[in-house]
Order: structure tokens, then C-alpha cells, then sequence
């Protein structure tokens, strides 16, 4: 039996404390990398670096300057913009979609990276909430 802390983070999920050093706000469930400083930011599917560094996926909103629970892997519960049984990626604008990543559509053009963030499942304690399986990898280049 799992645990769940704060944010609905359950005691499974490997986490880390960050600081938002992306110059805006992070909105929640957005999947981030660490830039130079040691700070996160949103990330840039056409920029190879950030899509290394991809670290996570934020459990709250964030503002510019403070601190946030990022999910590095594990569980993230009640991601409810998702549908259950589905791969999710990291969409051209950084958010997430359950849409695979292709030349012309959304946005994506060839060079970009395809980052797949995890699949989605259904939530134990309230089984019509989503929650979010993260194991994130790089799919490949378009």
C-alpha cells in the first residue's frame, strides 16, 4: 500500500525540489529540464540540450523564483486533462499530449525531438480520475 504525500505524490514517485528559473510561470503537470544554472524551464522539443536535460514533470503551478516538486519518475495522480491506456509525449508548445509527435501536425517539423513522458492509467482510490506513469526516454528525431 502506497502512501500518498503532499499534492497527491504518492510516497513511490521519485521526486526532486527545484526552482522555476524560466522567467514565467510553470503551470502545473508541464514536463521540465534543468538549463545551465541548475534551474528548471519548460522544454524546447527543437533543442537537443533541453531535451537531454529533461528532468521531470511538475506537480503544481510554479511562479518565477520559487521552489516546486517535480516527479522524476513514478506516479503523478490525477492528471485529469488525460485519457486512461494512452502514451503521453511532450507536445511542440512543452505541455503534454497524448498525440504521437509527427512532421506537419501541431506544429512539430522535421528536427524535432519526440520525448515520450510515460502512459496513463487509472487512478486506484478514485477509479475515474487519471493518473500519469512517468518513465521518460527520447523516442527519436524527426
Amino acid at each position: 500500500v502506497t502512501q500518498a504525500l503532499s499534492g497527491g505524490i504518492p510516497a513511490s514517485s521519485l521526486t526532486a525540489e527545484l526552482i522555476n528559473g524560466s522567467g514565467g510561470s510553470i503551470a502545473g503537470f508541464t514536463p521540465v529540464s534543468v538549463n545551465g544554472s541548475g534551474d528548471i524551464t519548460t522544454v524546447d522539443v527543437s533543442n537537443l540540450t533541453s531535451v537531454h536535460n529533461v528532468a521531470g514533470v511538475t506537480s503544481v503551478g510554479v511562479s518565477d523564483g520559487a521552489s516546486v516538486v517535480i516527479i522524476t519518475a513514478g506516479k503523478l495522480q490525477n492528471v485529469n486533462t488525460l485519457t486512461f491506456g494512452s502514451a503521453v509525449f511532450i507536445s511542440k508548445t512543452g505541455g503534454l499530449t497524448q498525440s504521437y509527435p509527427t512532421i506537419g501536425v501541431d506544429g512539430f517539423v522535421s528536427g524535432d525531438y519526440v520525448v515520450k513522458v510515460g502512459i496513463t492509467s487509472k487512478n486506484q482510490i478514485t477509479p475515474a480520475n487519471v493518473d500519469l506513469l512517468i518513465n521518460i526516454h527520447l523516442v527519436g528525431q524527426l
